[in-house]
């Protein structure tokens, strides 16, 4: 809880996972399931219940994770739509809580203090994600043509948690209802609603491919040291 106002986190672990070749929430790091680390971080966040959005093929392993992880807060495991925004959108009609705080499960490296900031910039502004500066220059090409190169400067990189007041996401979700959208702020963009950014942090990876398995890993053995 924050400022007397009852936060939700929302984990999305409903994706199909096509580039990693196995269902990433249930995918092992460092012996344990990726779906743990996102739960242990919202656990000592401000957050004050989570929900998990599963998808019907692996919602009975995402429950036996939940039990297994010992969180002490309020855990639910429920059933998403066919693509990210809808279970988003479920997670949100779910939610208890007058903020949410949506992310992917894909991002297991996120930490207690991303979080929270998130969380905070939510609750005073309405709508926050957590984004790092673009490290390399970016070009916006038109098949094989390069058409022009983007200020570095003015761009940066989404992460997650994206946490919003809820009441202004259900609004801001019928605004858009049909509208295709690749996160939740993608959603408030759409609607004319200004989203705010707090910084998060680079070792914040999204599990994508096989690959990034041993980067996580790597980062996560040197938080250990």
């Amino acid at each position: 809880m924050y400022n007397n106002r009852k936060i939700t986190a929302i984990i999305l672990a409903a994706g199909s996972s096509s580039r990693m070749g196995t269902d990433k929430p249930t995918a092992l790091l460092l012996g344990k399931p990726v779906l743990y680390y996102s739960l242990i971080a919202f656990e000592k966040s401000c957050a004050d219940e989570i929900i998990v959005v599963g998808s019907e093929n692996n919602i009975a392993s995402l429950i036996a994770i939940c039990e297994k992880c010992g969180i002490t807060k309020p855990v639910r495991v429920i059933t998403g739509g066919d693509s990210r925004d809808k279970s988003a959108l479920i997670g949100v009609n779910n939610a208890k809580g007058d903020i949410v705080s949506i992310h992917d499960c894909a991002r297991p490296l996120v930490t207690e203090n991303i979080i929270n900031e998130s969380i905070i910039s939510a609750c005073e502004k309405g709508a926050s994600i957590v984004a790092v500066p673009v490290k390399d220059t970016i070009k916006q090409i038109k098949g094989e043509c390069i058409e022009s190169t983007p200020d570095r400067s003015t761009l940066s990189a989404a992460q997650t948690p994206q946490s919003f007041n809820k009441e202004l996401y259900l609004k801001a979700a019928e605004k858009t209802k049909g509208i295709p959208v690749t996160d939740d702020a993608s959603v408030f963009e759409k609607a004319g609603i200004p989203v705010y950014i707090t910084t998060g942090d680079y070792t914040n990876i999204k599990l994508t491919t096989p690959e990034d398995i041993i980067i996580a890993e790597a980062f996560l053995k040197e938080r250990e040291k």
